[in-house]
């Protein structure tokens, strides 16, 4: 006996029918073809009193027929409790219509607000700020002082802020030169200042001032002022320069050749014995002189048996070169006006081994009548 139940299930299931994914398609077609439901935004504009209105805005219409939503800053958008449900509802039927849509409502943000909206905001003005004063172009200009304030002034900052104002003005006069003062009033106070900062003379400061350029000039006083390294002399009467640095470098001293201008000199940098009691100075071997004092013996240039007169001999540093390239052959006179001064003289002739110098003590200016009353005794 058939069972009717059974029978009755196999007829439904006949009736039901297999969605295929031509019918998918199709229906994917037809709900893309469903217009979006548009929103209704409300929004609170704020007025001049700061009060709360609300007004609706149409969306805006793209070329492309597309609808969109204009952009609010500081809006908030308020839905109804129906246009809620109906959105939840309708969210697994529309799911492929959202994400081509997706794009355009995140362009939303950059679009500006209407025109109706700019003029409504209030442009606030820039704070106005009077503490800050610029003053473009203005140079300040040096004031020439009193002799007051220069007597009372010594100050060797302000004196040396002096001297850079007062060359300045004198590299461009015309321009920050004061109408009531001469160049000649100028060059007199820096004069002044320049004896007064680096303890010259009037004199001789003057004569660097004939000299060199004011840039010039400064840079000498500046060089003349930084100390000098401390330079020896080899005596190559005794000794060869290379064996001199070798037992001073023993000693503890760092010290390198002058340069290549010169074969005696050498420049000491640093010593752990003092350079003027060393077994090698106190025997004759090397002589503390500046690396200045070679050049006029190089330019001399002497040579064996020869007659020089060295008239401001004192302490003998020249002397003593001269009598070494000499090689003790010829006469050297070494004269100093200065009778202190001699000893120094006869004290490093004796220390170097030399034995062709004469040492006297008369004035330059009679020399001459000197050597010839000593000729005709002879």
């Amino acid at each position: 006996m058939k069972n009717p139940w059974a029978q009755k299930r196999i007829d439904d299931e006949e009736d039901i029918q297999i969605p295929t994914p031509k019918s998918i398609l199709t229906l994917k077609k037809n709900l893309k073809k469903i217009p979006k439901p548009q929103k209704k935004i409300e929004e609170h504009s704020i007025n001049k009193k700061g009060l709360g209105n609300k007004t609706k805005h149409q969306p805006v219409k793209l070329p492309n027929g597309k609808a969109q939503q204009p952009n609010i800053k500081k809006k908030k958008i308020q839905l109804s409790e129906s246009e809620e449900s109906d959105e939840d509802d309708d969210n697994g039927d529309l799911e492929d219509m959202d994400d081509e849509s997706e794009g355009e409502v995140e362009g939303l943000d950059d679009l500006e607000p209407d025109d109706d909206e700019e003029e409504d905001e209030e442009e606030l003005p820039p704070p106005e700020d009077n503490s800050i004063v610029i003053n473009v172009g203005h140079e300040d200009i040096f004031s020439f002082p009193t002799e007051q304030e220069v007597k009372s002034n010594q100050n060797l900052t302000e004196i040396q802020q002096r001297i850079k104002d007062v060359v300045l003005v004198l590299s461009n006069f015309k321009k920050f030169r004061d109408k009531n003062r001469s160049r000649k009033e100028y060059v007199q106070l820096l004069q002044q200042d320049l004896c007064s900062y680096y303890s010259y003379n009037e004199f001789l400061l003057e004569k660097f001032m004939d000299l060199f350029d004011l840039s010039d000039l400064l840079e000498f006083l500046e060089a003349s002022e930084t100390p000098r390294p401390v330079t020896i002399r080899t005596n190559s009467l005794k000794t060869r320069r290379r064996d001199l640095a070798q037992a001073l470098i023993n000693r503890g001293v760092n010290l390198d050749p002058v340069g290549k201008w010169t074969k005696v000199g050498l420049v000491v940098f640093s010593s752990q014995v003092p350079i003027g009691a060393t077994p090698e100075y106190l025997a004759g071997h090397y002589m503390i002189q500046g690396a200045s004092s070679m050049l006029p013996v190089m330019a001399l240039a002497p040579k064996e048996n020869e007659r020089i007169l060295d008239m401001c001999a004192a302490p003998g540093g020249k002397t003593t070169h001269i009598a070494a390239v000499m090689k003790n052959t010829g006469v050297l006179f070494a004269n100093d006006v200065n009778r202190d001064r001699c000893p120094a003289i006869v004290g490093n002739l004796h220390r170097q081994g030399i034995m062709n110098t004469v040492v006297c003590c008369h004035d330059g200016r009679r020399f001459p009548t000197i050597m010839k009353v000593s000729r005709s005794n002879l």
